[in-house]
């Protein structure tokens, strides 16, 4: 820690278990506090971040008795986080007994939900064994190879639907507020308040066989999980793939940003869409339960980052004005200015998604709402055009580890290998597409694989 605070300039504050009573030692070696607490477990000890979490020691406690009552009575078990007791029938709440993370981590652990991880498990779990693997005695079997066939994909029949939350930013957790969902022909339908994504789900259990797309899911995607997945595919925070079951219902969530990697205020330029769109000019901080139906014009951008410039804010009355939003002089509908900004983005989203849908039918024949990336859908469209012409295998077992000896890439590092705390910017150099262009420069090998008997 010593080492730490020195290198990067840190002022650590540091708490731990000394007996009963917690000591709190102070490294300071700079302005930048950050405080951590030592947890001295059986197998190892845990360094954690030394702060609360929205959780209390009745809800861990008493979990599954929670989760039931709300599955039970339709409750969002998010509302019971903060519960503290029950009498009777009913449960008291606080928001002043959260508890600190490494008590909740202890809680968790005593209660079966979490489980140590010690450095011996990090050191035996295989992340990857090429460099282990030795070409001597090799052998090959027939299913170690197999030659590269043309794939079909499976006609599906959905319901395309485009939707997008508007949600309280300013509070330590997003909340949805508002969410319009669009159908291809372009009816809509808007759900406002706080339980917005509830009645969204309800709405989509009356479309048959819904598929619902958001453009970066895995930020909406997160709204709807406890609703009840079935199947997700994810990737770090991106979710590009999710299904619900819910009423016997199966809902469809795809990601577009997985397929169309760019902010939708790129849309117009890139799909060449027909239309005026007023710039993307919202205050998101200033929405809160108590402002998301009449709002004060003035200085409701004050809390914005970055601030607003007088030219943006001239924008953002004067499209106030041409969507009819103005009460009077000093109010605003913000409700209404909310669905026209919602309803802007749901828009072009809907136009943007279904001419590059119409472009993917027309120049490479592949219906796209069938791929949930545009990895997947590259792969399949150059192993049906490209793999499948040629005598070409796909490999596995000790095949594949060996080629795999030969692959190089991948590799991102800072200088010296050493972590850097730079307040400057910095630039990153970055260099695309090198295997296409190594396909297009070298050769493929083709044919089953054969040993060569090495002659001594």
């Amino acid at each position: 820690m010593i080492h730490f605070a020195e290198e990067f300039k840190l002022n650590i504050i540091l708490r731990y278990y000394n007996g009963e009573k917690i000591v709190t030692n102070n490294i300071k070696h700079g302005e930048r506090t950050i405080k951590i607490f030592l947890i001295r477990w059986k197998n190892n000890f845990h360094y954690v971040p030394d702060e609360k979490v929205p959780l209390t020691t009745y809800f861990i406690h008493h979990y599954e008795e929670i989760v039931n009552y709300c599955n039970e009575n339709g409750k969002d078990i998010e509302k019971f986080f903060n519960v503290t007791k029950k009498e009777g029938e009913i449960y008291k709440h606080s928001l002043n007994n959260y508890i600190p993370v490494y008590k909740c981590l202890s809680l968790l652990r005593d209660a079966g939900a979490i489980k140590e991880i010690v450095r011996n498990d990090m050191i035996k779990k295989k992340y990857y064994d090429s460099f282990l693997f030795s070409p001597e005695n090799i052998s090959l079997t027939y299913e170690e190879s197999k030659l590269i066939v043309e794939d079909k994909k499976s006609e599906t029949t959905n319901t395309l639907l485009f939707a997008d939350f508007e949600c309280f930013t300013s509070g330590d957790y997003h909340k949805p507020y508002c969410i319009i969902v669009m159908n291809e022909v372009g009816a809509w339908k808007k759900f406002y308040g706080m339980n917005c994504a509830e009645r969204f789900i309800d709405y989509l259990q009356t479309i048959e066989s819904p598929l619902c797309y958001f453009h970066n899911l895995g930020y909406d995607g997160r709204f709807l999980a406890k609703y009840g997945i079935i199947n997700i595919v994810k990737k770090g925070k991106m979710i590009y793939k999710m299904t619900i079951k819910i009423n016997g219902k199966k809902i469809v969530f795809k990601d577009t940003l997985a397929l169309i990697p760019t902010s939708i205020s790129n849309f117009k330029t890139f799909f060449k869409l027909d239309g005026n769109y007023e710039k993307e000019i919202f205050p998101y901080n200033y929405y809160n339960e108590e402002t998301m139906r009449i709002g004060v014009i003035e200085n409701c951008w004050n809390k914005e980052t970055p601030s607003w410039s007088l030219e943006k804010i001239a924008q953002f009355k004067e499209n106030l004005i041409k969507n009819r939003c103005c009460i009077n002089e000093t109010e605003f509908n913000a409700e209404k200015y909310c669905e026209y900004y919602c309803l802007r983005n749901v828009l072009v989203l809907r136009e943007g998604f279904l001419k590059y849908k119409k472009m993917m039918k027309e120049n490479l024949n592949l219906e796209c709402t069938q791929f949930s990336t545009l990895s997947a859908l590259s792969y399949y469209y150059f192993k049906n055009n490209c793999f499948v012409k040629d005598f070409l295998f796909e490999y596995t077992g000790n095949v594949r580890e060996y080629i795999k000896k030969s692959v190089y890439g991948g590799r991102n590092m800072l200088g010296e290998n050493k972590k850097h705390m730079v307040n400057k910017e910095i630039v990153d150099f970055d260099a695309c597409s090198l295997y296409p262009s190594a396909v297009a420069r070298l050769f493929l090998p083709s044919g089953a694989p054969r040993f060569i008997q090495r002659k001594d």
